[in-house]
Formats: structure tokens, sequence, C-alpha cells
């Protein structure tokens, strides 16, 4: 899993500050990834999904393909590649029915041009939340 996750996240580490994870067993490597993405590693309570209201959202998201009966160990790589894929080009109304991949290549090309001001440490202050549509959105904490 160690791998996996490096592996996914190496080539946009620049844009990764915080990762938050559940207490799963397949995060026992977390100084590792944390290290090797130069991160800060958060951990969610147990039993506090909200505080992970993104990655909740986004495992609904992902059974409308891989509905609970079916077993994940039995799914191809090349098919978590095609729902990544569609995951990632399916406009959402939080982003102004923007795309997730249109919103991140903005925001990239906006903190290589030095065109923005909210840098990482305050990102990471800025909470998850779903709002009354069900959809995900970024929240300045109180």
């Amino acid at each position: 899993m160690k791998e996996a996750i490096v592996s996914k996240l190496d080539n946009v580490k620049d844009c990764v500050h915080t990762l938050t994870s559940d207490n799963g067993k397949e995060f026992a490597y977390h100084r590792d990834i944390a290290f090797q993405l130069e991160a800060s590693m958060y951990f969610a309570r147990p039993y506090h999904s909200w505080e992970r209201g993104l990655n909740e959202h986004t495992n609904g998201l992902v059974r409308q393909y891989l509905p609970k009966h079916e077993r994940l160990d039995t799914v191809t790589q090349e098919r978590v590649d095609e729902i990544e894929n569609l995951l990632n080009n399916r406009p959402r109304k939080v982003l102004q029915f923007r795309t997730p991949l249109e919103v991140f290549n903005q925001r990239r090309a906006e903190v290589a041009a030095g065109e923005t001001t909210l840098t990482g440490e305050q990102l990471a202050n800025y909470q998850m939340a779903l709002n009354s549509d069900g959809e995900v959105e970024l929240r300045q904490p109180p």
C-alpha cells in the first residue's frame, strides 16, 4: 500500500501538503509515506467519518461503479484507472460544474505562476464538508 500511495502522488507531491487517513493497517507505514511525499499525516478518530468527508463522499461515487457486493480483489488495475478517470472528469456542482481535474490543473498553474496567495498551510486549515445537496465543499473553520 505504501508504494501505491507514494507512486500515485509522487508526481504531484508539490501539491500534497497533508494526508488524512483512518486507523487501518494499510497505513502502518504512514511515517514513510509522509517522509517520501514531504507531507504531514493526520488520522481521523475512530467512528468520526465526518473528519474525512471528501473520502466518504468519493467512496459513495466509487460505489456507483463498484457495488458493495462486488469483491474488490477481483477488480483489475485497468478498471480502477477507468473509474479514476471517470471521477476526475465528472463535473461537480460544488466546483461550479467544472471537473476536479480542471480545478486541480488550474490551481497548479496559478501556483506555478505565483498568482495565488493561499499557501498549503492555509489550505490545511480548511475543512471538507458535505453541503445540503450532498456535495463536498471547502469550509474555513469559524
